[in-house]
């Protein structure tokens, strides 16, 4: 657990110092709220149009904003770990990395 906490902190350290990890955030954060915003006008809209539509408003805009965030997800994590290892061959220390005494699973999670 020690292992992957160092490498976790040394790869978060590394992201946060270039403005890549600030524009992704902020980029993120956006499209993260432009969606909420329009699922629950658009939740309000309909459920004020049906009059005691099916189940509960809060559940359904929950649903919705966790199910869009997880697509956004899928293209943000690939990019960040993709940079990631990008960084680590071109500063040669992924040999280094690879052949340390770690699992797989802690360099993964870490």
């Amino acid at each position: 657990m020690k292992q992957t906490w160092r490498i976790c902190k040394r790869a978060l350290g590394t992201l946060f110092r270039s403005p890549l990890a600030y524009v992704v955030l902020t980029l993120f954060m956006l499209s993260t709220g432009f969606f909420f915003y329009h699922i629950v006008l658009e939740r309000t809209i309909s459920l004020s149009a049906m009059r005691g539509g099916q189940g509960s408003a809060p559940a359904a805009v929950c649903r919705e904003f966790w199910r869009t965030t997880g697509w956004i997800m899928l293209f943000i994590v690939p990019i960040i770990s993709m940079g990631s290892l990008a960084g680590e061959k071109s500063k040669g220390t992924m040999e280094l990395l690879l052949t340390s005494p770690l699992t797989f699973s802690n360099l993964v999670w870490g």
